[in-house]
């Protein structure tokens, strides 16, 4: 059984006027990576290559093996006298542009079968277990996992910044804004022969069973006033490493970009939706149509059903309201479809690509639960009424 625990935060520096001092090399690792020199993160190590990775901005990360340590033993008891040894899988830093995460991965030393109890308990173990930041002295900081967005947080903004001075970075630190945390348990359905799914809802996404996995989504409050998103993902024993993998990854990104997005909207809610114009902010503007275009109108990403997962998430999980995701159709989404009718055009310009349950032309139409096909051409005419409308 694999644990990941993702800590994402948003870099605002890219959408303000002012002088950020800002290391223009980290803002893209793609671009730091294809360099000459041996680039590096600052506190989070070399900037690596993950291969088999199906988009860009997923298959360059910066190593974050020195970024912090558990304690040498943390190892506990479970459930009926199991003991969970945790092995450290990876530890690494993404960035793409504003998004920002930093990825722990573990796994049990130790195979066992875990119940629902079980699972809920060894995450609240690791979610609070203690950690140590550099310097690795005697002078080391210590902290809980539970914080370790909000350091690593920190550490980015020093590590990005050209003139390392304590008073800047406190005046700045709320540039970097941490967002929700999120869980992602991968296990054999061997290792879950005595869990009870009854807290969990099943992800219906029908090319999953196909493919021999199950998805299960739920929520937990491990910190009082907030929740963590957990998801639970069951494979088959003969199902493809890869499929689970990117499956991981795309989970991962996924909620990366939705929790990015929602402090973005946040931030600049009123310049994203009540302004004529971003005042000179392509930038802004720029990441707003990109996440509409990736993150709701793409019709596969790493290899699974894009548009129907997010149409379920949503249902489970709210973090945008519906209205919310509406107007940005409305608003953003005629530029996106543009950009797919200039790929289908590549390819065949008669292609045709099916939309099920869509959010952006059932809600309007009146064809929710329906199976409809539509040409691209059509869906930027029902996008334009829809904007005529409002």
């Amino acid at each position: 059984m694999l644990l990941s625990f993702e800590f994402p935060f948003m870099d605002k520096r890219r959408f303000l006027s002012v002088e950020t001092h800002q290391l223009k090399d980290c803002l893209d690792l793609e671009l730091a990576y294809k360099s000459d020199s041996e680039e590096f993160v600052r506190s989070f190590g070399m900037i690596m290559e993950r291969e088999n990775s199906y988009e860009v901005n997923e298959k360059i990360f910066a190593e974050a093996q020195n970024a912090f340590r558990f304690d040498s033993d943390n190892s506990f008891i479970f459930g009926s006298n199991k003991r969970f040894v945790p092995h450290s899988r990876f530890k690494r830093l993404f960035v793409s542009g504003v998004n920002c995460r930093v990825d722990v991965g573990l796994k049990n030393a130790l195979i066992t079968n875990y119940s629902s109890g079980d699972i809920e308990s060894i995450i609240r173990r690791l979610y609070f277990a203690k950690l140590y930041t550099p310097p690795h002295s005697e002078n080391e900081t210590s902290l809980r996992m539970s914080k370790l967005g909000e350091k690593m947080a920190l550490l980015y903004l020093m590590a990005t910044t050209k003139k390392p001075n304590l008073n800047f970075y406190d005046e700045m630190k709320d540039w970097i804004v941490t967002a929700n945390a999120m869980v992602l348990v991968d296990a054999h359905k061997y290792e879950l022969r005595s869990f009870d799914f009854g807290d969990y809802k099943k992800i219906p996404l029908s090319e999953l069973s196909e493919f021999g996995i199950e998805l299960y989504y739920r929520t937990s409050s491990l910190v009082k006033g907030s929740y963590i998103p957990i998801w639970l993902l069951v494979a088959n024993d003969n199902v493809m490493k890869d499929r689970r993998r990117n499956l991981r990854i795309y989970l991962m990104k996924l909620h990366q970009e939705r929790a990015c997005f929602k402090e973005v909207l946040n931030a600049f809610y009123p310049a994203i939706f009540q302004r004529d114009n971003f005042d000179g902010n392509t930038i802004l503007r720029n990441y707003v149509e990109e996440y509409v275009y990736c993150s709701l109108l793409k019709k596969r990403r790493y290899g699974f059903q894009n548009d129907e997962m997010n149409r379920i998430i949503n249902e489970v999980d709210s973090f945008i309201n519906e209205k919310d995701i509406n107007a940005l159709l409305t608003r953003f989404g005629t530029r996106a479809i543009k950009a797919i009718e200039e790929s289908l055009d590549e390819t065949k310009s008669e292609q045709q690509f099916e939309i099920k349950d869509s959010v952006i032309v059932g809600a309007q139409l009146g064809t929710k639960g329906s199976k409809m096909k539509f040409k691209s051409r059509d869906i930027t005419n029902a996008l334009n009424a829809i904007a005529q409308s409002k």
